[in-house]
């Protein structure tokens, strides 16, 4: 019979350390998502719904009570036709916060603020993955700053959720064209 020994504590491998080096590794993400929440939060408050605003607010208030009525609002003559002029994804993260905050305007412009902090961070992990560390780090602080995309973030509208969604791509084809181009997929 062989005698299998199993290594002493001191001689195993620590996990700690490499978890810990992997957190620290991506620590300049944290301040640029805390300046990136806050200059889409700065007064959000004073914003009021309209327009196209409005009217997937109150699309999103319908899905939070039935999630089966994926209708146009009762305005101006289009509804009850179904709505399938955007993504219903996006409608259905908007009912989600209306269901527990309430059909409130804060409830519709929060889930936009949140997809907008998270292409940031999705910025730094493509710009990671593409360029290095340091180009991660300046992608994402110039998104997080960019004048473009912060007011996109603090509406009520579809745009950073999509913008979000699709900016993972890069993330995932660059690895996957790596592989072909090797011959290994």
């Amino acid at each position: 019979m062989v005698s299998v020994s199993t290594p002493s504590a001191q001689e195993r491998p620590s996990q700690k350390p490499a978890r810990s080096s992997a957190w620290l590794r991506h620590a300049w993400l944290l301040p640029i998502l805390g300046i990136a929440l806050w200059l889409r939060l700065a007064g959000l408050t004073n914003h009021h719904l309209y327009g196209d605003e409005a009217e997937y607010s109150i699309v999103a208030r319908y899905l939070s009570r039935d999630w089966t009525y994926l209708a146009y609002p009762q305005i101006e003559g289009f509804g009850p036709t179904p709505f399938v002029s955007q993504p219903p994804l996006l409608l259905y993260v908007t009912a989600v916060f209306m269901r527990v905050m309430g059909p409130t305007d804060m409830a519709a412009l929060l889930p936009a603020v949140l997809w907008g902090v998270s292409t940031v961070a999705v910025t730094y992990f493509v710009g990671t993955r593409l360029g290095g560390r340091f180009a991660g780090v300046a992608a994402a602080g110039v998104l997080a700053v960019l004048p473009f995309h912060i007011p996109r973030s603090r509406r009520a509208r579809l745009y950073s959720g999509s913008v979000c969604l699709v900016s993972r791509a890069p993330y995932f084809l660059f690895p996957w064209s790596q592989d072909r181009n090797s011959g290994t997929a």
